[in-house]
């Protein structure tokens, strides 16, 4: 029976079958976020997967954070709380602790949403050219609605990850899971050296080994806030960084001039045109985008889709 399959039924796997599922690594950085945090632990421990190793990471909160963790702590294989150098400081530190096959982080004020990881493993195990995978997103206000959702028919590659301008958009963490072997290969770091943009430098060398594979599902939600979120209310400083990012990864002149066709494709091309067969075809070549995967519902599968 597939992990889909026990979904559909209702039913958790028993925790004496834990070693056939892959371990998945979840870390949560927070500091200060009593207002969301629980919502965020609930998400991932109320999914029952049975072999998960969740660990927080709270930068010394002062706020009942800590009161709020202590609830769950007899889930957790670990948490902590001390003052660290920020968000990105606190995820080294938490992988550094990790022993997971699959790995990822959720930020303290998003969530997984019901059976994800289950989804993840079960994707994971039946494909094993994917060694690093992520989802449609979508956006929760502050009281926890889904409020956005984007489409994910287009893939993500290389070539639309460095695309600046109007066709910037994020690789959310609350989408994103890796296999260990690419992060060992990766460096086995998170850089520390910027203050938001660290994400978009560990996804800037995992593409230097490995294509992004995106399935047509939610993982995950990403939360808007009114206020004191960085990833928005800084949008320019982010910017920044990912330009001094850029640099210190150059492209070779091949991948130079492919950049400079699909941004002046992107501006013209698809400014204009956005269906068909031609153009699909043409746009998954030039970005070279690799194939999506999609839910056959009669299959109860994931299959590849025909056009990405």
């Amino acid at each position: 029976m597939t992990i889909t399959q026990l979904l559909l039924e209702k039913k958790t796997p028993p925790q004496y079958i834990a070693e056939k599922y892959p371990r998945i690594t979840v870390i949560t950085p927070s500091f200060n976020q009593a207002a969301y945090l629980e919502a965020t632990i609930q998400s991932v421990v109320n999914q029952n997967y049975p072999n998960l190793e969740y660990i927080i990471m709270d930068g010394g909160s002062t706020d009942g954070s800590v009161d709020i963790i202590k609830k769950y702590e007899d889930k957790l294989a670990f948490w902590c709380s001390q003052p660290d150098a920020g968000m990105y400081d606190a995820l080294q530190k938490g992988f550094e602790k990790s022993t997971g096959d699959i790995m990822a982080w959720l930020n303290s004020d998003d969530i997984y949403y019901p059976n994800c990881l289950f989804l993840v493993a079960e994707i994971f195990t039946q494909n094993a050219a994917i060694q690093w995978l992520t989802a449609m997103p979508t956006g929760l206000n502050e009281s926890g609605n889904i409020v956005h959702l984007r489409n994910q028919e287009e893939a993500w590659s290389l070539y639309r990850f460095l695309q600046k301008g109007r066709y910037f958009t994020f690789v959310g963490q609350e989408n994103t899971f890796w296999r260990r072997p690419l992060w060992q290969k990766s460096g086995e770091y998170i850089s520390t050296d910027y203050a938001l943009a660290g994400d978009f430098e560990l996804w800037r060398r995992f593409f230097k080994y490995e294509k992004l594979y995106t399935v047509n599902t939610m993982f995950g939600g990403f939360r808007f806030r009114h206020s004191d979120q960085k990833s928005l209310e800084q949008r320019a400083i982010y910017a920044v960084e990912m330009d001094a990012i850029r640099a210190a990864y150059p492209l070779s002149k091949k991948q130079f001039l492919r950049l400079k066709c699909c941004s002046v494709y992107r501006k013209t091309i698809l400014r204009v045109f956005r269906n068909g067969g031609i153009i699909r075809k043409t746009t998954k070549w030039l970005f070279d985008y690799p194939p999506t995967l999609f839910y056959n519902r009669f299959e109860d599968a994931f299959e590849w889709s025909k056009y990405f």
